[in-house]
């Protein structure tokens, strides 16, 4: 009796050896290396693929944004404090080597003036890089395309994290896709590549927050917000939606330790965030709680001479403008638009319209995500009310797929060529989209509420998108919504081009998904 049962556990000792020893994803999820492996290989390989293509030139460029940005970030290294704008130091330690040097009088005259118009995180943080490497461009540039290659190189992880299986599949093919895409952002010393790395840190901290919940994780998921309102006015609604939004379920479920967790998030992000306006109000005597350039946003995307995107002076050189006869200081820019829209009332839903066209057009895997979910949710409609047969679930899915790739096909993008004649990916074509007209709009938003009101989620793959996701979207839909939008090429799209590997890992995994509904039963518990 003895020999059989021990005869039994070395069968059950052995199977499980060979189980552990037999290749498959859940073996490699186990081991405790293979996402760090993982991550660290993707990073280096894309690094030294995309190094190969992105233009990364040994200077700066005299003029824009990027001579701001690296004259303080000189001036920082030199030790001259932060946020210093101008000539503190010979012009040739800025490394400006092209631009409008007619300039160069006006820079070297403004003697390191404090400049707060700027957020200060990524100065500063070129700074840093400059003070270890000395004053290098080139290697700036390289830092920041290895930041977004490890953005890409996460994504499998990220993936996995939120979807299991399906999400690591999912992110091994958006890694590549989302590099290939973006790598342009790290050829100019502007803050795109900072901007998605805090995008993609705010994600990492909240992995960090709901993996183990302690002071720590707390702190650093409160940093992450603190950190991003330092990088970029364009993020700023990120941590004021996830407030509201845990708020919201304190009243539903009356947990009192996410007041806790929330009041832990929210001193640490005042601690690290403080630091910033109490400089500014010692500097000036004002308070600006942040640099978000919110006058010239504001007047810029909303008047009677633009069509949504932010191009600047786009009314200034118009003396029939309304903003010169409204007898409204620019300073109180609210005022002044809200007078506009009751001055051009049916303004309201065309400049609108103009605005989220210009904010979705760049983001083709989020165009096909809404594609999506309008073919699941309507085909859940006619299956539910009008045709309750199996005939339409049969070609229910080869009708997606038609969809999707009509889409792909004839997204209005230009694969190869950029502005500046440099070789690029998915350029869309605004025209294309500045001739949709507004009514056209208003029939695709009705046809995205309806199901959104008769299926509320329920029964479509979207529900399992996890909350930080959900907080990202939002911050971009307010942004595009009733802000700003961008410029026509989709690299120079500063303020929303940031979140796409979100938007291409969610694609993926929400096809991915929908896709396992028409599989065999074998296959799909497999999966």
């Amino acid at each position: 009796m003895k020999k059989s049962e021990n005869s039994q556990r070395q069968n059950k000792i052995s199977v499980s050896k060979k189980n552990e020893n037999s290749f498959s994803l859940e073996n490699l999820f186990a081991k405790k290396w293979f996402f760090p492996a993982l991550t660290i290989s993707l990073t280096l390989l894309f690094y030294f693929i995309f190094l190969n293509f992105a233009n990364l030139s040994l200077f700066a460029w005299f003029g824009g944004d990027e001579w701001e940005y690296q004259s303080m970030a000189v001036n920082f290294a030199k030790g001259h404090g932060i946020q210093r704008f101008g000539g503190l130091e010979p012009f040739e330690t800025y490394r400006f080597g092209y631009g409008d040097f007619n300039n160069t009088e006006f820079f070297m005259n403004a003697k390191g003036n404090y400049d707060f118009y700027r957020t200060p995180a990524y100065p500063f943080v070129l700074g840093l890089i400059y003070k270890i490497f000395g004053i290098n461009v080139l290697i700036a540039k390289k830092i920041q395309l290895l930041s977004l290659c490890l953005i890409a190189a996460s994504l499998p992880f990220l993936g996995k994290y939120f979807w299991k299986k399906t999400g690591f599949i999912a992110g091994i093919v958006a890694s590549p896709i989302y590099i290939a895409t973006t790598f342009k952002l790290s050829e100019s010393l502007m803050t795109e590549a900072i901007t998605a790395f805090a995008v993609w840190f705010i994600v990492a901290a909240y992995i960090l927050y709901t993996y183990r919940t302690n002071i720590f994780t707390l702190c650093i998921f409160g940093f992450s917000f603190a950190f991003a309102w330092l990088v970029k006015g364009s993020l700023l609604f990120i941590p004021l939606i996830f407030f509201a939004v845990e708020f919201f379920r304190y009243f539903k479920t009356r947990e009192k330790k996410l007041i806790r967790h929330l009041l832990i998030i929210g001193f640490s992000f005042a601690i690290f965030f403080a630091p910033w306006p109490l400089f500014i109000f010692a500097k000036t005597g004002e308070f600006h709680l942040q640099s978000t350039q919110s006058e010239s946003l504001f007047l810029d995307t909303h008047n009677e001479f633009t069509k949504g995107w932010w191009i600047s002076g786009c009314w200034q050189d118009k003396k029939e403008a309304l903003f010169y006869h409204d007898n409204i200081p620019n300073t109180q820019y609210l005022k002044k638009v809200i007078n506009f829209y009751f001055t051009f009332p049916e303004k309201i839903f065309e400049l609108t319209v103009y605005r989220m066209l210009a904010a979705f057009s760049p983001y083709l895997f989020l165009i096909l995500i809404l594609a999506l979910f309008l073919m699941e949710s309507f085909s859940q409609i006619v299956k539910k009310f009008i045709l309750k047969t199996e005939n339409f679930f049969k070609i229910e899915y080869f009708l997606t797929l038609l969809v999707l790739i009509f889409l792909i096909l004839k997204y209005p993008a230009d694969i190869f060529d950029d502005i500046n004649g440099k070789k690029g990916w998915l350029i869309y074509d605004f025209e294309f989209f500045n001739s949709i007209k507004p009514s056209t709009m208003y029939i695709l938003l009705t046809l995205l509420t309806i199901p959104i009101i008769i299926l509320r989620f329920k029964n479509s793959v979207l529900r399992n998108t996890p909350l930080i996701i959900w907080v990202i979207f939002l911050n971009f839909l307010i942004l595009g919504t009733f802000f700003i939008s961008t410029n026509k090429y989709m690299y120079y799209s500063r303020y929303i081009k940031v979140y796409d590997f979100a938007f291409i890992l969610c694609f993926f995994v929400y096809f991915f998904e929908f896709s396992k509904k028409f599989l065999p039963s074998q296959v799909k518990n497999s999966l």
